[in-house]
């Protein structure tokens, strides 16, 4: 029997038009039913692996953020959340212990096309110690694509932006993006891309 969980959540509702896109709206002890929903643990993998959610689907920063900070493309993100199973479709529910990793993660999956996305507010660890989230085992992504992630990339909000790698927090970049658009910004996510000889 699954069992109702109480949290206070942060919810992008996403809907076809750029102006309902931009809408977020704050629930205070939001009741979630675990149904059709996808859990998003943006926690580290050995995290996520070794304290895991049931039913969790791992995606750390660190599968589209490089060491030295590069972003991968579009394509190839979308690529990795086919292997996770992901449509787009459907509605995705990302936890973090660490607020950043949880925005990062929600704003690539909100500018990939994810239709919507649930931010918890709470940190997992806090959920799992008092009892809000089942124990159980995640997963990774899978070697191949399981499914195909097909809902549009929001191309209105993304333009290439050249950075100086050696100087460019791109986690920090798309959390901010994430409280940005949570505030009503509509403009545009510069995507960073890699300059000529660099």
């Amino acid at each position: 029997m699954q069992r109702a969980i109480s949290l206070t959540l942060l919810v992008v509702v996403l809907a076809p038009s750029v102006q309902a896109e931009s809408n977020l709206s704050m629930i205070s002890g939001y009741a979630l039913t675990t149904g059709n929903e996808k859990l998003i643990d943006a926690r580290t993998e050995k995290v996520c692996i070794e304290n895991a959610l049931a039913d969790a689907i791992c995606l750390p920063t660190e599968r589209f953020i490089g060491t030295y900070g590069r972003i991968a493309n579009m394509r190839d993100i979308r690529w990795l959340l086919g292997a996770l199973g992901l449509t787009g479709a459907e509605t995705v529910i990302v936890f973090a212990d660490d607020p950043q990793r949880r925005d990062t993660v929600t704003a690539v999956l909100y500018l990939a096309g994810q239709k919507k996305l649930i931010r918890v507010i709470e940190p997992v660890s806090r959920l799992l110690e008092h009892g809000g989230l089942r124990r159980g085992n995640s997963r990774i992504a899978a070697l191949f694509r399981i499914s195909v992630f097909e809902v549009p990339v929001r191309t209105v909000f993304l333009k290439p932006g050249q950075f100086d790698p050696s100087g460019l927090n791109v986690a920090g970049l798309l959390a901010s993006y994430t409280e940005s658009v949570a505030g009503g910004n509509r403009d545009p996510f510069l995507w960073p891309v890699q300059a000529a000889g660099q």
